[in-house]
């Protein structure tokens, strides 16, 4: 996380009147800037009397000295919504937001108690929600935002339920811990489920008590399967085997009166008759005027009186997501370039298998362009919000 020194710690620096806590507080941040945990930033000044200063280590000195030489490097960090400040014009934790931003004051003294040599805690709902978010950070900064930073979060998976409970345990512990969660929301209007809702209540306590840094997101869709338009499913390889299914959904997405209800569908288990139903209503959408407006392929294309509630009436595509993750997200498509470089320094291998895996290279690189509204919106948001709680120093000192 970027952490940043206010200018009224100068004069306690330069006339070395810190307390002893202060000092500890001084090595641990140090320490972590050391071990890429945090990047640790303030006024050139400021970094130098540090960097100077009798009772820190010869190591810790020279910590501070390479955070003044790189601090420019940095300093477009302090554009990102979340990061902290190290100030003693305030008592303990506050929280000052404006216009999207958050800046988050702790003092010297409060910053003792909290474990900061460390990296900070990211609370997912499993370890594949981890790999996701923070695959997609990295996709987003390398190519929508163009951005060289590194991201180091420490995975602290949940499960369900035990979601909440792990978020409050890392908050209790005092780590900064940052945790996204699923909506599971059925409609727009629908009550978030059952593990928002409890990380919810964890955070109403934690903001009144004001004694840890922290951050929780809700989804804005149901779940991630539905962070991912269609038309970006459709490029990834096996997507064939639900081409019917992904061209329904697209035209879901693409009808601007009925592009909702992708938000809430349960697309990656398969939607039931019943909860669409459901659906519709709370939408207060006409069933006849969307089947026949959007011209489904297979979705809506039989009686719906003839099946049972609990029955599907569209298959799911959450097997989808991996490929997502590994081949648009992550690097599978580059390592088989490589392979195939590999291979060719022995092998006479087709020009044409180059070419087609450096189109595929090429159009996975531009996949963010299919992203519009919401999507791109969720993308966004989750990216900053990952890149403020992890971002580190792009090499360990």
């Amino acid at each position: 996380m970027f952490i940043e020194f206010a200018d009224d710690l100068l004069n306690c620096v330069i006339e070395e009147k810190l307390s002893d806590k202060e000092i500890i507080v001084l090595e641990r941040l140090a320490s972590s800037y050391q071990q890429g945990f945090h990047v640790i930033s303030g006024s050139v000044p400021l970094l130098n009397n540090l960097a100077k200063n009798s009772k820190l280590s010869v190591s810790q000195q020279e910590s501070y000295k390479k955070a003044s030489n790189k601090r420019m490097n940095y300093l477009w960090m302090k554009s990102l919504p979340y990061y902290i400040i190290v100030s003693n014009s305030v008592n303990g934790i506050k929280y000052c937001s404006k216009n999207g931003l958050t800046r988050i004051y702790v003092s010297l003294e409060k910053m003792y108690e909290l474990c900061i040599n460390q990296r900070v805690k990211f609370v997912t709902e499993s370890y594949k929600d981890y790999d996701f978010y923070t695959s997609l950070a990295k996709y987003m900064n390398i190519n929508y935002f163009n951005r060289s930073v590194k991201v180091e979060l420490s995975r602290l998976p949940g499960g369900g339920r035990d979601t909440a409970e792990v978020f409050c345990g890392g908050t209790s512990e005092k780590t900064i811990c940052l945790v996204i969660a699923d909506s599971d929301k059925k409609s727009e209007k629908s009550k978030f489920g059952e593990t928002y809702l409890k990380i919810e209540d964890i955070i109403k306590n934690l903001k009144l008590s004001e004694e840890a840094i922290f951050e929780a997101k809700h989804l804005e869709v149901r779940e991630k399967e539905n962070l991912i338009p269609p038309s970006i499913y459709k490029i990834t390889s096996n997507s064939i085997n639900k081409s019917e299914e992904l061209e329904d959904l697209e035209m879901i997405c693409l009808s601007g009166e009925f592009k909702k209800l992708y938000y809430y569908l349960d697309i990656k288990d398969g939607v039931k008759k019943k909860e669409f139903l459901e659906l519709i209503k709370e939408s207060k959408i006409c069933l006849d005027k969307l089947n026949k407006e959007v011209k489904f392929k297979k979705f809506l294309c039989s009686d719906l009186n003839n099946k049972l509630d609990e029955e599907l009436i569209l298959c799911g595509i959450g097997e989808l997501v991996d490929n997502v993750e590994k081949e648009i997200l992550g690097n599978k498509l580059e390592d088989k370039l490589e392979e195939l470089n590999s291979k060719a320094l022995k092998h006479n291998i087709n020009q044409s298998s180059f070419d087609k895996l450096k189109r595929k290279i090429d159009k996975k690189n531009k996949a963010y362009q299919l992203l519009e509204g919401i999507f791109l919106e969720e993308w966004i948001d989750i990216t900053n919000l990952v890149t403020s709680f992890g971002c580190a120093p792009l090499s360990k000192l």
